[in-house]
């Protein structure tokens, strides 16, 4: 999923007064770190930590859109415009460059992939984490993974 497919609700919709003090508190907290600011209120603001700083979120080398860690080997795959650069191993089933894709296959050296309900596998450290979205936070905001340069 690209950052920039979100949706976010319309100031013009009319909102229940509970709904509308819920939504102002949630304005202040990004929908996928969860990082608590005052400032994203401001849009360009909130905008900006998408961009740069959210350790969910990563850009993509090869066509720069923001797309989550977590869908990111996915993202290689299918979504991108030059999604013909990567190929799926076999083994470790994450995205390799068709540059390296024939060494990665023949050496073997990758850690052989897990069912998603045992693992998932970050596409930056090449480590098993604890699946679903509470192991991606687990990795990526509260312990950082190693190779996020968001950290």
């Amino acid at each position: 999923m690209c950052i920039r497919d979100r949706q976010q609700p319309s100031k013009q919709q009319k909102k229940q007064p509970e709904e509308e003090d819920k939504e102002e508190g949630e304005e202040n907290v990004c929908e996928f770190c969860e990082k608590h600011d005052p400032e994203f209120g401001n849009g360009d603001y909130y905008d900006l930590h998408l961009w740069r700083e959210c350790p969910i979120l990563t850009v993509c080398q090869h066509c720069q859109q923001v797309v989550k860690i977590s869908e990111l080997n996915e993202h290689l795959l299918e979504e991108c415009d030059k999604k013909k650069l990567n190929k799926r191993c076999p083994r470790c089933k994450e995205s390799v460059s068709v540059m390296e894709f024939d060494d990665h296959v023949e050496e073997m050296g990758c850690i052989p992939s897990k069912a998603q309900t045992v693992a998932s596998r970050c596409p930056l450290c090449h480590q098993d984490i604890p699946p679903g979205e509470e192991g991606w936070k687990k990795h990526l905001v509260k312990e950082g993974c190693p190779n996020n340069e968001r950290d």
